[in-house]
């Protein structure tokens, strides 16, 4: 069996086996990556609880295979999924908590890059302004939701106890690795 023929038997979840045996290789790639939306999406696990997360998640692998052997960068569509995935739409934010701890797993796994300092706007000619352009760090990024995703997140990711939390309260969000 050529090397492309095992990936369709293992990965092709409509195709049928060739050998009943290769089942196992396909449960091992389907809970492999499942685990690694799980590592990703720990709040939302948290949320929806472990039963209701697999059965998402394993919708969302049937539909969305990894585009590299790197597991680092699946599952950055699963907030899209979430959103239009039918059984978890009584909980309107989880959509946004995705998206949020997406970001944050982008943040963590950023590219290293110097921050821009403030004496180098010193050394720029004051004419040469209007031609300058930034842009953020890249671990750096603004979210904006109708709900309290930052409140959520922080309640369900080892912060301090909170309050009750108004989940309907709209929150704008600056994810950012320190230092």
């Amino acid at each position: 069996m050529r090397a492309e023929q095992f990936d369709r038997a293992i990965g092709d979840w409509a195709a049928a086996l060739p050998h009943p045996r290769f089942s196992v290789y396909r449960h091992n790639v389907v809970s492999a990556l499942i685990n690694a939306l799980r590592v990703r999406y720990p709040v939302i696990e948290q949320l929806v609880g472990p039963t209701f997360f697999t059965e998402m998640a394993g919708q969302f692998t049937r539909c969305n295979r990894p585009r590299s052997p790197l597991l680092i960068g699946y599952g950055e569509g699963f907030p899209d999924f979430v959103r239009g995935f039918q059984p978890s739409s009584p909980v309107p934010y989880l959509s946004d908590v995705a998206r949020l701890e997406s970001l944050w797993w982008c943040a963590y796994h950023a590219a290293d890059m110097a921050p821009l300092q403030s004496g180098s706007f010193a050394a720029v000619a004051p004419d040469a302004w209007a031609d300058m352009r930034f842009m953020f760090h890249p671990s750096t990024a603004l979210l904006a939701s109708r709900f309290a995703i930052a409140s959520i997140w922080e309640a369900h990711h080892g912060g301090p106890p909170m309050p009750m939390i108004s989940t309907n309260e709209a929150q704008c969000v600056l994810v950012a690795r320190p230092f």
